[in-house]
């Protein structure tokens, strides 16, 4: 009922929220960053899992959920093969929204070992831990990790619950969504597009999710709360930085950079024909 009535927006503490208020970050590029790597049933160490023999399975609707924010917004977005660690560790840093559509675990014993799963240059799963999420500093606005219990971890007698949702507040972002546990592909898919319709138009990452359940609601009436109630925002209340289209260079230096090489080889010609 309150998720569905009112706008929650989670705190871990008072002086946190106080911090996250009073942030004003400069992203180098007030856009989104997404991922959507691919899986295919692939297989993951014992020691990884809490149960031997466990294959990460495909993600069937990943994509779609990047695609819908790719048609909302320039920005750059990696699929498949290329929402690679390393693609990650050299893009997040510079962009306003992150956005991860991939598979995650948390670990109830160690906060700090949940993780997300991304690719390596092969192409296989590799981990992006909680407890390195902070060896770069993020100026992110908003960072959504869709994906199964992110919004878990494990509880510190002194910190409260530790995972990735509260690694990301503390590398830097000002707000995080996160699920409480595992999450119907098909499902996530809808209520992320009808988020970010919502943040599109100036809500908070609060409301933004209010709106999304209700239209989920409103198109499955019988659906079970397991579908459309596992996401939750923590961190800060206001609106992302959000540019919806890329700058007058970004967009056309492609037509600029052909533009002077069609004059350069025109001066070249004419050059030749006067010798």
């Amino acid at each position: 009922y309150l998720g569905v009535e009112c706008a929650i927006s989670r705190q871990f503490s008072i002086r946190g929220w106080q911090l996250l208020k009073e942030l004003d970050l400069a992203p180098r590029h007030p856009q989104p960053f997404g991922l959507a790597p691919s899986f295919d049933n692939n297989f993951l160490a014992a020691s990884e899992l809490r149960q031997a023999g466990y294959k990460l399975p495909p993600l069937l609707y990943n994509k779609e959920e990047l695609l819908n924010l790719q048609r909302q917004s320039a920005g750059r977005y990696l699929f498949g093969e290329k929402a690679t660690l390393d693609a990650y560790k050299k893009n997040a840093k510079d962009y306003s929204i992150l956005h991860l559509a991939t598979h995650a675990i948390s670990s109830q014993t160690d906060g700090l070992k949940s993780h997300l799963y991304l690719l390596d240059e092969q192409g296989e799963p590799i981990s992006l831990y909680a407890a390195n999420v902070g060896d770069q500093t993020l100026n992110a606005d908003l960072v959504v990790l869709s994906a199964c219990e992110t919004g878990k971890g494990g509880i510190h007698f002194d910190e409260g619950q530790i995972g990735l949702t509260k690694a990301y507040l503390a590398a830097g972002s000002r707000a995080v969504v996160a699920s409480d546990w595992s999450v119907d592909d098909h499902a996530t898919a809808e209520l992320m597009g009808v988020f970010y319709d919502s943040l599109a138009v100036g809500q908070t990452p609060a409301l933004a999710l209010r709106a999304a359940r209700q239209s989920y609601l409103t198109k499955f009436p019988d659906a079970s709360p397991y579908k459309w109630a596992a996401f939750n925002a923590y961190g800060g209340m206001v609106p992302p930085k959000w540019e919806k289209e890329a700058s007058w260079i970004t967009s056309f230096w492609p037509w600029l950079l052909a533009g002077v090489v069609a004059v350069l080889g025109l001066l070249l010609y004419q050059r030749k024909s006067h010798a």
